[in-house]
């Protein structure tokens, strides 16, 4: 008789983990939809004095090697106010927007930051936008820092 309360008891343990493990909601970029910024063109007008702006695209072979460890940054965001704020916008989406920026062409990632890092640079216009992943920190409505690839990660973690 103990055996079998034992072996019910071992069962419905077994039988609620796998239950929960199964309903665990799974982080994707539409967890965060309150962090998606809604159009390039605000990439400088937001509220915050300093935050940044991750680009990214869905079909990225390198911000899908990023997009777990970034998923989970923001997911302790939400309830860290000392994490720098970040705000989610997919490049595949420029195509539709009427706007102007800068498309680097032919710039390598280094070059690229060291443009963006070297010039005062405030408009989108100015904004050199050819790799994802890309991490663009903005403070006090202007450019200040930028980070591609797995860099954007070890930025972040420095937080």
């Amino acid at each position: 008789m103990r055996n079998i309360l034992l072996k019910k008891i071992a069962f419905l343990l077994i039988f609620s983990s796998l239950i929960c493990s199964c309903t665990q909601h799974e982080l994707d970029y539409s967890s965060f939809n309150e962090f998606r910024l809604e159009t390039i063109s605000s990439f400088y007008d937001l509220e915050e004095d300093k935050y940044g702006i991750y680009l990214y695209r869905e079909d990225c072979p390198s911000c899908q090697n990023i997009k777990e460890d970034l998923l989970n940054y923001m997911n302790n965001l939400i309830n860290n106010d000392n994490l720098l704020k970040l705000y989610l916008y997919n490049t595949n989406r420029l195509g539709g927007e009427l706007v102007s920026y800068n498309p680097g062409d032919g710039l390598s990632v280094e070059e690229t930051k060291e443009y963006l890092i070297n010039n005062d640079i405030y408009t989108l216009e100015e904004t050199i936008i050819n790799y994802v992943p890309s991490l663009y920190v903005i403070s006090q409505k202007k450019l200040t820092d930028y980070y591609a690839g797995a860099e954007i990660i070890d930025y972040l973690n420095s937080y």
